[in-house]
């Protein structure tokens, strides 16, 4: 059976409704909110858009046997707004993780701050007969203004390493706009503190400064190779091993004009007798 209530279906194995009150009640139910699949053995449906779960689960995986799901003893359900549930319980399969105070979730629409939807990897893995766990791809969206915003995401495996990644982006019309993307790595393996962490910036920007002056700049800069083994960088770009960063300024008056620019190419894996000059 399914229970349609302005738009919104309730599927279970058995419903009760009051007409008057405009409550139901759904048992062994399951719906579905934006992009999350909800199963509760009991579905309350109220008449202010409300629905109070008990016993359910949450995943965003749509199979039949989700690979990751969150156990969550009571969670209330604010159609086209949040939902907020307490406790938690994180399963990979059938495998419990991790426990959380609460589940909080933002159904809103449009551009709004919070965490990503989870599009991420829990596991657990065997090295040298001692079990890892790793996270991958958790990430968080900052909606600073109506002009800028910030992606925040990362990697963690346990005893391993660390890897995660900041993407700004900024525009206003008529005056300026670009990107700004930095990583970073820690390698748990590696001996040296200064041979373990290595970092990256990538960014582009341009700016009217006036009506006849403008200002351009592109960034490629990494702190270790190591690092564009692990990024997100094509073959090509792999093989090339140069980094390029440009800057140029130019200015016009009525008879005259001003060109300026500035290039950097760092060459990586690039050693000689002067340490100093490794990887510039």
């Amino acid at each position: 059976p399914v229970l349609i209530d302005e738009g919104e279906e309730l599927y279970g194995s058995l419903m009760e409704y009051a007409i008057d009150e405009k409550v139901g009640l759904v048992h062994g139910g399951t719906t579905r909110y934006g992009d999350g699949f909800y199963a509760g053995e009991r579905l309350k449906k109220n008449p202010d858009d409300r629905v109070h779960a008990y016993a359910c689960t949450y995943t965003t995986c749509d199979l039949a046997e989700p690979h990751f799901h969150f156990k969550v003893d009571r969670m209330t359900i604010q159609t086209r707004d949040k939902i907020v549930g307490a406790p938690v319980r994180f399963y990979l399969g059938d495998i419990p993780l991790f426990y959380l105070p609460f589940l909080f979730n933002d159904l809103k629409r449009g551009r709004r701050s919070g965490f990503l939807q989870p599009d991420f990897e829990f596991g657990i893995t065997l090295s040298d007969d001692k079990p890892q766990r790793f996270v991958r791809d958790i990430g968080y969206y900052w909606a600073a203004s109506d002009y800028a915003d910030l992606t925040v995401r990362g990697n963690f495996e346990e005893r391993k390493s660390l890897f995660g990644t900041f993407g700004l982006r900024y525009f206003q019309r008529y005056f300026l706009g670009g990107s700004v993307n930095s990583n970073f790595s820690y390698d748990a393996r590696r001996d040296l503190v200064s041979d373990a962490f290595a970092w990256g910036l990538h960014g582009t920007h341009s700016q009217e400064l006036s009506e006849r002056a403008k200002l351009n700049a592109d960034i490629d800069f990494v702190s270790s190779e190591a690092l564009r083994d692990i990024d997100n960088y094509t073959v090509e770009e792999t093989i090339d091993q140069r980094l390029t960063s440009n800057a140029a300024f130019s200015r016009k008056w009525d008879n005259l004009s001003l060109n300026t620019s500035y290039k950097r190419t760092q060459i990586l894996n690039q050693e000689d007798d002067d340490p100093a000059t490794d990887n510039l």
